[in-house]
């Protein structure tokens, strides 16, 4: 231990009195032990290094955050909003390096007024575990093994959701709100619902159309294609997008997520029915560090089950507004 009493979380002493903690509570832990493994007056307890070794191995195998730009920080910091290709000014001679001129800045015109603040606030989810299970001596490596999937898995999608649809205020910027804000969409489709027509992606691919704001050839070969869950997408053109659904989980190389983006519903004009994101062009700050979990002993110990809160800190926002679209119906 250190001056503190507190035990290495990746050692295999903080591991077993992490265990116990999980199974049987703070009660069974002695005031050395409870302090030993950083429980707090609240009963959260920072987790084992594995537990956070473990959600970085989660993060590079997920659909959206494998791809996001992923920051370990604990402090607020700001990050301009470039509003241009991203394949702008990355050419710099070596005679401009250690000057400022034209050939090592973009032109104010290129930058979002407001630079974006990351600012952590939390995020958590939870889990309620059979109170007998977790007694069971038996179970005790597995039950542990269940209670961290199950936290993380949940910490992630509620993430995952935030960086699409997150408000921004008190959670992430999502890519969704973002497109929003910074009047990154186009009118699609008739009365008759989403029409779903390859012109769309040719004018993306290419110059942007009549109706389309440009989106960069790099941008959409990389982008995620976010489909509402609620859109009434009717195929009066072609059947390429439901054979795709049929036998893969891309559209045209896009890897392809089905999301509420319209809590609305899509029978409005102006709802959203399909998002482009360009991950890359996103950054997210977490606090690894500070992942804890809290045990709740008396929540709900009148249906015999024991409650698990999981917390982590984060924030994020669109590094480029060129890698977001909405596309509205008409």
């Amino acid at each position: 231990m250190n001056d503190k009493n507190q035990l290495d979380r990746g050692g295999e002493d903080f591991s077993h009195l992490y265990n116990l903690y999980l199974r049987k509570g703070a009660s069974a832990l002695t005031d050395v032990e409870a302090r030993a493994i950083s429980i707090g007056s609240g009963g959260a307890s920072l987790v084992p290094s594995s537990w956070t070794k473990f959600v970085q191995e989660t993060i590079k195998e997920d659909a959206i955050m494998s791809k996001v730009n992923v920051i370990n920080t604990t402090t607020t910091f700001s990050q301009p909003i470039v509003s241009a290709d991203p394949s702008v000014n990355t050419n710099v001679s070596e005679a401009s390096l250690g000057t400022e001129d034209s050939s090592m800045a973009l032109a104010s015109s290129k930058f979002v007024t407001t630079a974006a603040t990351y600012s952590l606030k939390k995020v958590t989810s939870w889990i309620r575990v059979s109170t007998e299970l977790l007694e069971d001596s038996e179970a005790a490596q597995s039950v542990e093994e269940l209670i961290k999937r199950q936290l993380i898995a949940k910490l992630i999608t509620t993430i995952n959701n935030q960086i699409l649809v997150g408000s921004g205020s008190g959670a992430c910027q999502g890519s969704v709100t973002a497109a929003t804000a910074y009047s990154r969409s186009a009118i699609i489709g008739g009365s008759a619902g989403l029409q779903v027509v390859m012109s769309i992606f040719r004018a993306i691919m290419n110059d942007g159309g009549a109706n389309l704001p440009k989106m960069t050839y790099a941008n959409f070969r990389r982008s995620l294609l976010v489909m509402n869950t609620y859109a009434p997408i009717n195929f009066t053109s072609e059947g390429v997008l439901w054979q795709a659904l049929a036998f893969d989980d891309s559209f045209h190389g896009l890897p392809l997520i089905w999301h509420p983006l319209d809590s609305t519903g899509t029978g409005s004009t102006n709802s959203i029915q399909m998002h482009f994101f360009d991950p890359t062009q996103y950054m997210l700050a977490l606090n690894f560090g500070g992942f804890n979990v809290t045990r709740l002993d008396e929540l709900y110990a009148g249906t015999g089950q024991t409650a698990f809160v999981a917390t982590v800190r984060a924030s994020g926002n669109i590094m480029n507004t060129q890698g977001v679209l909405n596309l509205l119906r008409q």
